[in-house]
């Protein structure tokens, strides 16, 4: 995804949500961002060197997601203003039915995820387990 940073706010993507990033050290930042009423706050720490003093935010970090129940994610920011955030999947066997414009998704012990779906391009979209949508680009 793309990612815009002017001074401490951060933008993910460029045009997202404003983020407020705060540097520990070299090594280490904290990122606080609102939603829906609540102060969140992310540590990210960094993986390897860094490259580039005068940008710190360039490089690899890690993180906890605890809104992903405690998974590892890696976050690497490149130079260009590109962001790649790297997730690590459970696999979850199940199965998805469509009809005409409308997709059903079934995984045991999962609430079924059932609404419209499209492909525009190269990315498709579906209805999201906890409501609104999720997004995927063919790669």
């Amino acid at each position: 995804m793309s990612y815009r940073l002017e001074g401490d706010s951060l933008f993910l993507p460029a045009d997202g949500q404003k983020q407020t990033v705060k540097f520990v050290d070299d090594n280490r930042v904290e990122i606080t961002a609102e939603h829906e009423g609540k102060i969140h706050t992310q540590e990210l720490k960094r993986k390897g060197p860094v490259p580039d003093q005068k940008n710190l935010i360039l490089g690899e970090w890690t993180t906890i997601r605890e809104d992903l129940h405690g998974v590892e994610a890696t976050e690497i920011f490149y130079e260009a203003g590109k962001c790649l955030l790297v997730i690590p999947f459970a696999w979850l066997h199940g199965q998805f039915v469509v009809d005409g414009a409308t997709i059903r998704i079934e995984v045991p012990k999962v609430p079924t995820i059932q609404g419209p779906f499209k492909v525009e391009g190269e990315t498709l979209t579906i209805p999201g387990a906890h409501g609104g949508t999720s997004q995927f680009s063919r790669y």
